[in-house]
């Protein structure tokens, strides 16, 4: 169902109270920002009131709730002026005292006690709001996530999931679960549950299993866990998974001991809070602690006594019972979480060891002379032991069965800006082997991974579409094949069913018994194995780089300084005015350029002193005072590190020069190029005197037959495999991956010069003729409807040169597809034998 009449009313609250984002500030200074504040604080009052609305009109559509907002509508058309708004808060008084919850908590709309709204706003959006009475319960989140600012989703990389999404995601994940165990003795968890749309998921597809009406609610109170940072979204998890039970007497916090605040991944375990350390390896039990996590112990033991009486009882009387027996255990276990939060915080207050080190030595000092306090920062940590005292074992080890979500997606620099270089230090040290480049998915695989119990269980999680490549897979998948998990299920590139443009993936995964006889999938299709990378083959080691290819492939140079840069009238202007000047201006390029221009060629010109002293230097003082003014100001501005002192100081050379690619280049009168980040992989000539900038792979080779080699799908499928793939983009092109890896066929190779230069020839003929770059080239090539006679033509030369290239290796015996479409077949078999050939290389060195 849409948000848009959501939205409307909170556009009607805020205009009726003067607070639509127009009105003026209370003065200036001091002033006029708490009056920010308030207007702040009265729009997330008004929020919340939209949200309770909602939340009273779908209880109302399910006889649960919501008689008063029917009852205040007659009033209406019993009388004229009502003064609707004090009842509508007194309802929600109301509500609160005889359910709780933080929805309709009074300090939540504190805000709003003295303001005036007329009565036709509030009825207009009690009529507004009322839409919702019949809708799914996962449009009380889908509001939510919706009324989130569009820089808040941005920031956390979050997408509302749609139910039929997550009922996928959910079904397949419990498939194998429920082969042997019961509906009702499963553990499952979202560790980034958000509203919970996956919980609900579970809750129906668990609860249909049971044969009663209370089966929903069974599962809610006893199988369903989730956590997330925002507290908001917990609560209306809480809300949900109470309107889908149709929970109408119990209170809207009897699922408080399952639906949790916190990160996920920041954390202790029993072991690391015992030492006082994330570090267990370097810590000696405390006593104190152990003292601790001993009563901690016994109170679990009485927790789990005290529910198993409880038994299937679902009524108030049982939830009164079962609220009191965890508050109970919470007065035992909040020493340890506080303690366990105080180590974390320890960690997170600085980003050196040492730092580190003496924080953690005063919270050891400061218990051992019962002082309490230490630094505060980093996010709200989240020890799953302490959080879920019902699911651990004697020895606090947790005992989950499967784990679903969609977890928010972040690369290395999104990662930075949610928690600073502490985090990511944080997400390293917890996850052995984890690479600073990985995506955060990743890490939501790794920390269910490890919270599995030990009879195993389920992962089953919507991740970002490079989940399988570089260094998101290593520091993921891989470590959970190389744990003994296997993945099950898979679907690569999933186009999001949604608003959002984005490209998901799906991976299922099981650990343990579970995981024998099932059936896998990939994207659908039954196949006998998935590996780390997605795809039908047994898991590999990753290929080591060749010596051979060492210095066959550079990044350009790093100019860092627009101010090198030339147009090509400044560049005659300059010469004109003194010839000497021509000797340190190049021709200078980048993949934008190759990519773009039928002949990839460029009009833009760099200075270039080299690695000339700046005494040298300033025999060209034309050139030297337009550095001068335009890049030095900026280099003075860097930071205080190596590399930016050394940047300063040296303000009038490149950022970073690649004086080996300069080397290898002199021999030579032309090269090969890549652009590092390309919709197509695609490989030109270029003149070896210009300067290429960082964004291009260089490779100091000049044959036709190298070309046919780097050009050729034999390639491509190789480096599509160990790079990562740009969000709608394309391929992320990395040297170190995709080439150094890569074992080339014996050359030179006449073969090879032939079918490389008929390609490339063909090639420039037909985008000089058409005015076309390589990016549209390629497009033309790979669109079935385009059937040009050129275009035919160079589709059947492309396949010429597979198999020119094939045979090089000797491998003439694989079929060569035909150029369009997907070949699966011939894309595993060629890199089988790619690995094969990068094992037998690196290991003959």
């Amino acid at each position: 169902m849409s948000v848009l009449p959501a939205v409307r009313s909170l556009t009607r609250l805020l205009e009726a109270v003067g607070c639509d984002g127009d009105g003026e500030g209370e003065g200036e200074g001091e002033g006029e920002g708490e009056g920010e504040r308030e207007r702040e604080r009265i729009g997330e009052g008004l929020l919340a009131v939209v949200l309770r609305l909602i939340f009273l009109w779908q209880a109302s559509g399910r006889g649960l709730l919501g008689g008063e907002l029917r009852a205040l509508l007659e009033t209406r058309d019993r009388a004229g002026c009502v003064d609707a708004w004090p009842q509508l808060l007194r309802i929600f008084d109301t509500v609160h005292a005889r359910r709780g919850g933080r929805l309709f908590a009074p300090d939540r709309v504190a805000a709003l006690a003295g303001l005036s709204v007329d009565d036709a706003s509030v009825f207009a959006v009690l009529d507004e709001l009322r839409v919702y009475a019949h809708a799914q319960v996962e449009v009380l989140g889908g509001v939510y996530e919706a009324m989130r600012t569009r820089a808040d989703r941005r920031r956390t990389s979050m997408h509302y999931t749609p139910r039929e999404l997550a009922e996928r995601v959910v079904a397949r994940t419990l498939e194998p679960l429920l082969r042997t165990r019961g509906p009702g003795s499963v553990a499952v968890c979202d560790p980034a549950m958000g509203s919970g749309v996956f919980l609900l998921a579970v809750c129906r597809q668990l609860g249909a299993r049971l044969d009663h009406d209370e089966g929903p609610l069974a599962v809610a109170l006893t199988c369903i866990y989730g956590v997330d940072e925002d507290p908001d979204a917990v609560e209306l998890g809480k809300l949900s998974l109470w309107l889908e039970t149709r929970a109408g007497e119990l209170p809207f916090t009897c699922f408080d001991h399952a639906l949790r605040c916190g990160d996920s991944l920041v954390g202790l375990t029993v072991e690391q809070l015992r030492r006082l350390s994330w570090e267990v390896e370097r810590g000696d039990p405390v006593d104190e602690v152990g003292q601790l996590v001993d009563r901690a112990r016994e109170g679990r033991a009485r927790l789990r006594a005290q529910l198993s009486a409880l038994g299937t009882e679902l009524g108030l009387a049982a939830a009164t019972r079962r609220a009191a027996a965890f508050a109970e255990l919470e007065g035992v276990t909040a020493p340890l979480r506080a303690l366990g939060d105080r180590v974390v915080h320890a960690f997170f207050c600085s980003t050196r060891t040492r730092a580190r080190a003496q924080a953690r030595a005063r919270l050891v000092e400061q218990l051992e002379g019962g002082a309490s306090g230490g630094p505060r920062a980093g996010p709200r940590p989240f020890h799953w032991f302490v959080e879920f005292p019902q699911l651990c074992d004697a020895e606090g080890e947790l005992q989950i069965d499967a784990f679903v979500g969609n977890p928010p997606f972040l690369g290395k620099n999104g990662v930075l800006d949610k928690g600073g270089r502490a985090y990511l230090d944080w997400l390293k040290q917890v996850h052995p082997g984890a690479h600073g480049n990985a995506d955060y998915s990743a890490h939501f695989f790794r920390r269910a991974n490890a919270l599995l119990g030990h009879r195993g269980g389920t992962i089953g999680l919507v991740a970002t579409n490079t989940i399988g490549q570089g260094d998101t897979r290593a520091t993921g998948l891989a470590q959970l094949l190389a744990s003994g998990a296997e993945i099950y299920d898979a679907t690569e590139h999933l186009e999001w069913p949604g608003a959002a443009h984005v490209t998901v993936s799906i991976v299922h995964l099981a650990r343990g018994p579970v995981s024998e006889g099932l059936e896998r999938r990939l994207a659908g299709e039954a196949v006998e194995v998935i590996n780390s990378r997605l795809r039908a083959r047994p898991e590999r080691a990753d290929p080591i780089r060749l010596a051979a290819n060492a210095t066959l492939a550079f990044i350009g140079t790093y100019v860092l300084g627009r101010g090198f840069v030339l147009s090509a009238a400044e560049r005659e202007q300059l010469v004109a005015k003194d010839a000497r000047n021509g000797a340190r201006i190049r021709a200078y390029i980048g993949g934008e350029q190759v990519n773009a221009s039928p002949t990839q060629a460029t009009t833009r010109y760099a200075i270039d002193f080299g690695d000339l002293s700046l005494d040298e230097a300033a025999a060209w003082p034309d050139l030297l005072d337009i550095v001068r003014r335009e890049v030095k100001p900026g280099r003075d501005k860097l930071k205080d590190n190596p590399d930016g002192r050394r940047r300063k100081s040296y303000w009038w050379q490149h950022g970073r020069a690649t004086p080996a690619l300069h080397r290898a280049l002199a021999p030579l009168s032309r090269c090969l190029v890549t652009s590092l980040v390309s919709k197509h992989l695609v490989f030109a000539f270029q003149p070896a005197r210009r300067l290429f900038s960082h964004k291009l792979c260089v490779f100091p080779l000049d044959t036709w037959a190298a070309f046919a080699v780097l050009q050729s799908r034999i390639h491509g499928i190789w480096a599509w495999l160990l790079s990562s793939t740009m969000r709608n983009a394309g391929i992320n092109y990395s040297p170190s991956d995709c080439f150094e890896t890569f074992a080339l066929p014996t050359l030179p190779d006449p073969a090879l010069d032939r079918a490389g230069e008929r390609l490339d020839r063909a090639r420039a003929r037909y985008m000089v003729g058409a005015a076309l770059g390589l990016t549209k080239t390629y497009n033309a090539l790979r669109d079935p409807a385009c059937r040009a006679d050129a275009i035919v033509e160079l589709r059947e030369l492309h396949v010429e040169l597979d198999r020119a290239v094939l045979a090089a290796y000797g491998w003439a015996d694989v079929e060569v597809p035909e150029y369009l479409g997907e070949h699966p077949a011939f894309e595993d078999e060629v890199i089988d034998r790619l690995f094969a050939l990068n094992a037998a290389r690196s290991s003959s060195r």
